[in-house]
């Protein structure tokens, strides 16, 4: 009966986009018992990632909000042509030549309270060889990484994800970049089509 119960739930509330309220009715079983349910609906907003494959992005450097360069003076990010994508018509790039700083694009999204999300996103080198200390990771606004991996990069295109939970924070910051191999060697690193669930 439990199952039964719980069917008629799902499929009266479906998989997204109902709203805060109480959803009730009555099922009736193969041999025609009727039970009926009540529930109190509390919805969560989705996590979003902005602009997640670049596609906005009007210029080629400076980058562009939502997403945000953290890195040394010479460092520098932002958006390239097809030719570099992963799919569509621009791609995100971070590149820096100072040795042993650690050169990132960020982007503070907001999420539920005490959720569990896996990002993913398609990434690549092209310039340098593989950029060292490459990870993505999940920070709480005060630090505190709450997800991370390190990342193989190489000159063809690998899908790589984190998964976190968001614990008490309602608003977390997505971090990936690289730590440059040495003073004068410019090293680059191709990020695209980001998603969250």
């Amino acid at each position: 009966m439990k199952r039964l119960l719980i069917t008629a739930l799902s499929l009266a509330l479906g998989i997204y986009g109902y709203a805060a309220g109480t959803i009730s009715g009555t099922v009736t079983d193969a041999q025609g018992n009727q039970y009926t349910y009540s529930s109190a609906l509390t919805p969560v907003a989705a996590a979003c990632i902005g602009d997640p494959g670049f596609e906005l992005q009007t210029q080629s450097h400076p980058l562009a909000a939502p997403w945000v360069l953290v890195g040394p003076a010479n460092a520098n990010a932002g958006t390239t042509t097809a030719q570099y994508a992963h799919s569509g018509n621009r791609v995100g790039y971070v590149y820096a030549t100072s040795a042993q700083v650690f050169t990132s694009i960020q982007q503070t999204i907001n999420v539920a309270a005490n959720t569990s999300y896996t990002v993913k996103f398609w990434t690549k080198c092209d310039s340098g060889g593989t950029p060292a200390g490459s990870l993505i990771k999940v920070t709480s606004a005060g630090g505190t990484v709450l997800g991370s991996t390190s990342l193989s990069v190489s000159s063809t295109y690998t899908q790589v994800s984190v998964t976190f939970n968001s614990g008490s924070n309602t608003s977390v910051i997505i971090v990936t970049g690289f730590t440059p191999s040495g003073i004068g060697v410019f090293q680059d690193m191709f990020m695209d089509d980001f998603t969250i669930t």
